[in-house]
């Protein structure tokens, strides 16, 4: 009774906005999507996290701006959400026309491979020279996904930022990177741009919560976050308890939480 709930749902991941489009028949679809998103002949999903570029749950490995090996873009002139627009994009439009109110969150399995330190979509770090390119990457995704007609309402720098995977897309981004890539780059190029989407930080298990404290405790980037996303994996969710006492204007979101395919 104390919380104010934003919504509660799922991840439009790249898999299942290609089951929902592309394995069901228009009228299979649209009952689905009713199940799905309608608060009165559903269940109402009010919520939706959608991967930029691929996670774990997609077809295939790809990002918004892809280079043959040993080239890169800076200046993002290859930039393209391209990918999107067959089915995840149309699946997000037909959602929010059932849910118009829903909250859209986006966050990046991994940028480009060339703005790594090992030129992989799977694990690595941002490179320090990229840092720019990076929050550029995040801007244009946030206002390409807006001209397609879904608003972003909430963006996180990196999902699960401990965690460095070796077979999927992720990229790991230690606290200390987070703070000065949100107050240096990515905060100032989101304002400058006029997008209202508004940083949660962290975006990984309940077990490290110092995590978001130490984004936190720099003014400059607090003063571009919203609060702090949390996964249900590790942990246990009175970690919330400690960033919010410590940081009570600022707001916690469990942003994943799921049965798993592990």
């Amino acid at each position: 009774r104390f919380q104010t709930i934003d919504g509660f749902g799922a991840a439009m991941t790249d898999s299942s906005a290609w089951l929902l489009e592309k394995q069901l028949s228009p009228a299979q679809r649209a009952g689905v999507m009713r199940k799905l998103f309608d608060p009165h002949q559903g269940i109402g999903i009010s919520f939706l996290r959608v991967p930029l570029g691929a996670s774990d749950l997609a077809r295939n490995h790809y990002s918004y701006d892809d280079m043959p090996a040993g080239q890169r873009d800076p200046g993002l002139s290859h930039f393209s959400i391209d990918h999107d627009r067959s089915y995840i994009l149309p699946a997000m439009r037909q959602a929010l026309t059932i849910a118009p109110d829903i909250s859209v969150m986006v966050t990046p399995w991994s940028p480009p491979s060339w703005m790594k330190t090992g030129n992989s979509l799977n694990g690595g770090q941002v490179r320090e020279d990229a840092s720019a390119d990076f929050a550029g990457y995040l801007v244009r995704s946030v206002a390409a996904y807006e001209k397609a007609g879904v608003p972003v309402k909430y963006l996180s720098l990196q999902n699960e930022p401990l965690y460095e995977t070796p077979d999927y897309p992720g990229t790991l981004m230690l606290a200390k990177q987070q703070a000065q890539l949100i107050s240096n780059f990515v905060g100032p190029a989101l304002q400058k741009a006029g997008i209202k989407a508004g940083i949660l930080a962290y975006d990984h298990n309940w077990d490290h919560p110092e995590y978001a404290i130490e984004v936190f405790s720099d003014p400059v980037t607090a003063s571009f976050t919203l609060g702090s996303a949390f996964h249900c994996y590790g942990g246990d969710a009175s970690a919330q308890v400690a960033v919010h006492e410590r940081f009570p204007n600022k707001g916690v979101w469990l942003t994943e939480c799921s049965g798993g395919t592990w």
